[in-house]
């Protein structure tokens, strides 16, 4: 109610009752249209009706004001709620969707659900938008502590490249070479000039003297038969039978010995005086290779592709017989190798070397942890081998044959690991069994 109002009345009621007072007294200055007790009374009646429609007309505009903000308050609730609901509702979709398209929990994804929120198109509602909801991530825990590890004492080197070394080694050799790995497996791990013919000096006796096998074991003359030396027999060069003096006898078994031992020139002829020349070009041939002799062409060219067949079928037969043997022990026995000298560790080597002015080369079968065979077919000055180039050569094609086998060995111990987890893994599973389904079953 407005403070008007109030005094209105409150003047009135005091002029009444000051007018009453007054006609009470006899006064006779106060307004003559005041003076009766009725128009009194109709003065506080008009303030009094007055003052009610007032009171009323006010009370109703609170009571409309009032109704207005409860509606309006009403109509605010409903639409938070409305909101809220609707708010609710989306992240509960939102929710569901990343849910669809991962193994993570909804909460995780807060930030595209907020993103998502924001670009709604629907009409805007004002209402407060719900507060982020709870993180449920489980906070991430720190993996546990160990203890680190000691250092190891040894660096792990990569692998060396001995192809590219070996490259390079018969790169910077200014003289014709041949070089030629071959591993007892049937893997050639290097070849340099393999099918490049060489003069081939002494060597060409280790494969005749395997001919000379190949007839003795199949009865063509006995070890014991003998033949003597004479000054017709004489050859310089090489060998111990010219220093022994004419008129000594020799055994086949001996000249084999020596000839494969000492490289000796006179034995090598006697042999080739006893068991021919075409039989020997023939065996030749049907290994598949053009080297050949002749009565004046004992010491012809040679390529190391056959020289490395010459001793693999050597090795083959090592065992296989006296003559054989006698052959055999005479290569790990011979007197002069500068690879052996390089890269013995106290294995059986096999050479057969040979020497000329200009050339030095070597033939050798090294009885390994994986044998192998190595031809080095190198040059020389006025009978002075190039050392160094052999040694080189010899040690780097040692330390390519073990990393073959090392490699070799690593892929055998992954491929049986492989198949000792299938068949144990075979094991540990029950056999399948049928199932055995009725006609009744299957309707």
């Amino acid at each position: 109610m407005h403070l008007s109002l109030h005094m209105k009345r409150a003047a009135a009621v005091v002029m009444a009752n000051l007018l009453l007072a007054c006609t009470a007294c006899g006064a006779k200055d106060i307004d003559s249209d005041l003076t009766s007790q009725a128009e009194i009374d109709n003065i506080i009646t008009e303030v009094t009706t007055e003052t009610t429609t007032e009171t009323t007309t006010e009370t109703t505009t609170v009571t409309a004001e009032t109704t207005r903000k409860t509606t309006t308050k009403a109509a605010a609730t409903t639409a938070k709620t409305t909101g809220t609901t609707t708010a609710a509702t989306t992240k509960a979709n939102v929710q569901t969707q990343y849910a669809a398209v991962t193994d993570a929990s909804p909460e995780q994804y807060q930030y595209q659900y907020y993103q998502q929120f924001e670009q709604q198109t629907e009409p805007p509602v004002e209402v407060t938008l719900p507060s982020a909801p709870a993180q449920t991530i489980p906070p991430q825990t720190a993996p546990p502590q160990t203890a680190p590890q000691a250092q190891a004492t040894t660096k792990t080197t990569a692998a060396v490249d001995y192809t590219a070394k070996m490259d390079k080694l018969i790169k910077n050799y200014t003289k014709n070479c041949a070089v030629l790995l071959y591993s007892l497996d049937g893997t050639t791990l290097y070849s340099y000039h393999e099918n490049t013919a060489i003069s081939g000096a002494s060597i060409i006796k280790l494969p005749y003297v395997y001919y000379c096998c190949c007839q003795l074991s199949s009865g063509v003359r006995s070890l014991d038969e003998t033949i003597t030396y004479t000054s017709s027999w004489y050859h310089g060069g090489s060998g111990i039978i010219r220093k022994n003096g004419y008129g000594k006898q020799y055994t086949i078994a001996q000249l084999i010995d020596y000839t494969l031992r000492y490289s000796d020139n006179v034995g090598y002829d006697m042999l080739v005086y006893l068991f021919g020349i075409q039989g020997f070009n023939d065996m030749v041939k049907s290994w598949g290779f053009t080297e050949s002799i002749s009565q004046y062409t004992r010491f012809p060219a040679v390529t190391a592709g056959f020289m490395r067949a010459s001793m693999e079928k050597m090795h083959a037969m090592s065992k296989a017989g006296q003559c054989w043997q006698i052959a055999w022990e005479a290569l790990v026995k011979s007197g002069q190798s500068y690879v052996r000298n390089t890269i013995s560790q106290g294995q059986d080597i096999a050479v057969k070397y040979g020497s000329i002015p200009a050339q030095y080369h070597e033939v050798c079968f090294i009885d390994d942890e994986s044998p192998y065979i190595l031809v080095i077919l190198s040059g020389a000055n006025n009978y002075t081998p190039d050392v160094s180039f052999v040694q080189n050569v010899a040690a780097c094609a040692r330390d390519m044959m073990r990393q073959y086998v090392d490699e070799k060995a690593a892929a055998t111990a992954t491929t049986t690991e492989a198949t000792t987890t299938a068949v144990t893994t075979e094991a540990i599973l029950p056999p399948a069994t049928e199932t055995s389904v009725s006609s009744e079953q299957t309707q």
